[in-house]
């Protein structure tokens, strides 16, 4: 809010004395860099005073730091989910930081444990799923985790042994050499299919790559895994990293509830997610037989629907990436509230966008079947409704990038307060901009027949262009960071009280000297029937009412070139003997 920032600073400072945080003394500096978001709860024991709880400094989109009140600025445990729930659904960036955080205290606790020897029988169960965990939020292994796994390592062998009722030579050790008369359970290693199919693993610590038919006990595997030839996934409960089905002949996913990475469907059999509830990474469902998400309610990264035969999204509410529905056929977005980076709707055939809220990236809607955005409150980077069928913005508030709405059928940007780059209104339907208050790039405005006002638009950060434009007030437009266009002999109320660095004559190139003569033209003119002239004197006659700057383009729609000629004989004019952009504005002003 360039205008209220000194204002807001001021706000911001006082609100955050009674914390640790150094905003109460940087608060113009930091409000500067970007926003800035405060929870704060009513201290009943101070006079319902307002306590803030947890700060989040931006820089530009970007999180900086989320701060607490606790020594260090660490957030109070009551407070982290309010922090998560707030980051994941207002800030499309903020999940990238989330993750970090995660990480960052999952390889602290499994380093402790492993440090300290604190892994047991107990709590083996629970090791295994920080480690399944921590392996979802990196791609890459970390050597100083897996380094602990070796024979030396009693405290670890013993509480996998215990708690599973297994010997501790059946823990298979990386740099062994496997021992044919034993029968390994748990493998500390990556696994390849000869020594899978030579035992009974249940859990296996790193990779497996499997061209066998039958993962039969198998239960959790902590890395990626590769299956080319298998036929069926036995018991597995749940990966760290991901899965590729590619070329497999599993048709089911049985009780495998989380893939933590990746998972390509891609020419699979597999038709039936049946409990699956979580997919970490990417997930491709081009050219599968999937035809239904059933329980599937989270995938972490890219969701490519192109070219699928899915239709039905079941309970899914996140996608973290991207998401492609071009020439899906799926119809409606049902549950689902975020997308985490672009949303590509063009050449889609959705048609309603159900719940959700929040799209990271850009959206496409072009050639999409979408006509309301309904409760969708923000797009994170461009919004293009070119040639769309959306007619209404719904709730949406903020689109973080540029807009496009070239030729769109949106008649009102209703609550739409901030658009972050170039707007761009070209023969759009745009008659009101409704709470719009600022847009961060230029506005061409040029094409736009409807827009008489700009309303309560207080800012503009680029050039701005009111060539061919029906605009003839700024409204409470009061600062333009680049230059002002206009064409030559208009007149916009309140242009000149608009801090700009220059308003710029646009001559609107109407007939140049290459173009036909008055006599030529008054030819053309004479060969038309009377009801061709009489349709376009009418049709000039409602160019000249609703105030249109008429350009040469326009003029040739007419279909006829007798215009000038018409025109020199109505204000008595001779246009050979001056310049035509005079003699065209002296016409129709």
């Amino acid at each position: 809010d360039p205008d209220n920032w000194e204002e807001n600073a001021t706000k911001l400072a006082a609100l955050v004395q009674n914390t640790n945080w150094c905003t109460k003394d940087l608060a113009r500096d930091q409000l500067y860099e970007g926003d800035f978001y405060v929870y704060v709860t009513k201290d009943e024991k101070n006079e319902g005073r307002l306590q803030p709880r947890i700060g989040i400094k931006m820089t530009n989109k970007s999180i900086e730091q989320v701060a607490g009140i606790e020594p260090g600025q660490q957030l109070e445990d009551e407070m982290l989910p309010i922090a998560e729930k707030f980051i994941l659904y207002n800030i499309p960036t903020g999940r990238r930081w989330l993750n970090r955080i995660k990480s960052k205290k999952l390889y602290k606790k499994l380093i402790n444990m492993l440090e300290n020897n604190l892994v047991n029988e107990d709590n083996v169960d629970e090791f295994i799923d920080d480690l399944v965990n921590y392996r979802k939020l990196n791609i890459i292994e970390d050597s100083n985790i897996y380094s602990y796994f070796n024979r030396e390592n009693k405290t670890l062998l013993n509480a996998f042994a215990k708690k599973y009722n297994i010997d501790v030579n059946q823990i298979y050790v990386e740099g062994e050499k496997a021992d044919p008369n034993v029968k390994y359970v748990v493998a500390f290693s990556s696994v390849d299919t000869q020594f899978f199919d030579n035992n009974n693993l249940k859990f296996i610590l790193r990779n497996l790559t499997y061209e066998g038919e039958n993962l039969r006990d198998l239960e959790i595997v902590v890395g990626e895994v590769e299956l080319k030839n298998a036929q069926d996934i036995g018991k597995l409960k749940k990966t760290g990293r991901g899965i590729n089905f590619y070329g497999s002949k599993i048709t089911s996913l049985g009780g495998l509830k989380s893939i933590g990475g990746n998972a390509s469907f891609i020419k699979s059999a597999v038709n039936d997610l049946v409990d699956l509830e979580t997919i970490g990474g990417d997930t491709y469902f081009s050219y599968s037989q999937i035809t239904k998400l059933k329980g599937l309610k989270s995938i972490g990264g890219d969701a490519d629907f192109q070219d699928s035969i899915v239709e039905d999204l079941g309970e899914l509410k996140e996608i973290g990436g991207d998401a492609d529905f071009s020439y899906s056929k799926i119809t409606k977005l049902k549950g689902l509230k975020f997308i985490g980076g672009d949303a590509k709707f063009k050449n889609s055939e959705i048609k309603d966008i159900g719940k959700l809220e929040t799209i990271g990236g850009y959206a496409n809607f072009s050639n999409s079947k979408i006509t309301d955005l309904k409760g969708l409150k923000f797009i994170g980077e461009n919004a293009y409704f070119d040639n769309s069928e959306v007619k209404d913005l719904g709730e949406l508030k903020e689109i973080g990038g540029g807009a496009d709405f070239t030729n769109s059928k949106i008649e009102s940007l209703k609550g739409l307060k901030s658009i972050g780059g170039d707007a761009v209104f070209k023969n759009s339907a745009i008659n009101d901009l409704g709470e719009l208050e600022e847009i961060r790039g230029g506005a061409d405005f040029g094409g736009n027949r409807t827009l008489k006002s700009l309303g309560k638009l207080k800012y503009i950060g680029g050039d701005v262009h009111f060539e061919h434009s029906a605009v003839k007030s700024v409204g409470k437009l009061k600062k333009v960071d680049g230059y002002i266009y206009i064409a030559k002999g208009r007149n916009i109320r309140g242009l000149k009280k608009v801090e700009c660095k220059g308003i710029r004559i646009v001559k609107t190139g109407l007939y140049q000297k290459e173009s036909r003569s008055v006599d030529e033209d008054a030819k053309t003119w004479n060969k038309m029937s009377e009801k061709e002239q009489q349709a376009l004197l009418e049709k000039l006659t409602k160019m000249v009412v609703e105030d249109w700057d008429i350009t040469f383009e326009d003029l040739g729609h007419l279909k006829a070139k007798g215009v000038t000629y018409l025109l020199s004989k109505v204000i008595k004019f001779d246009p050979n003997k001056s310049d035509w952009t005079t003699f065209m504005e002296e016409a129709f002003h």
